[in-house]
């Protein structure tokens, strides 16, 4: 399966605030290899990322435009935030006809 997500953000607050979700297939060791996903110990994240600065205002609600596809995501949050939700969905992964 391939996995995918929506993201929703709810703020209020926090004038000039950064967030910073990072997306990514896999974490990586010191060297730059992907090895197990299920050890994180020692891993970082490196990624595409959305960055979302906010304007103090209340109830500000932030969504991606387009679903994306990882397996992993972390957030980098400076401020209190409402709601911060991943809307997963699988896609399977059939092979190509011959």
């Amino acid at each position: 399966y391939l996995t995918t997500a929506y993201i929703s953000l709810l703020a209020s607050g926090g004038k000039g605030a950064k967030i910073t979700i990072t997306y990514a297939e896999a974490l990586f060791d010191s060297t730059g290899k992907k090895g197990n996903r299920n050890e994180i110990k020692n891993k970082t994240i490196i990624g595409d990322h959305d960055i979302y600065i906010l304007d103090g205002g209340d109830d500000r609600l932030f969504n991606t435009a387009f679903f994306l596809a990882s397996s992993i995501a972390a957030a980098i949050i400076s401020t209190p935030i409402i709601f911060l939700a991943f809307w997963l969905t699988k896609i399977p992964i059939l092979p190509v006809p011959q």
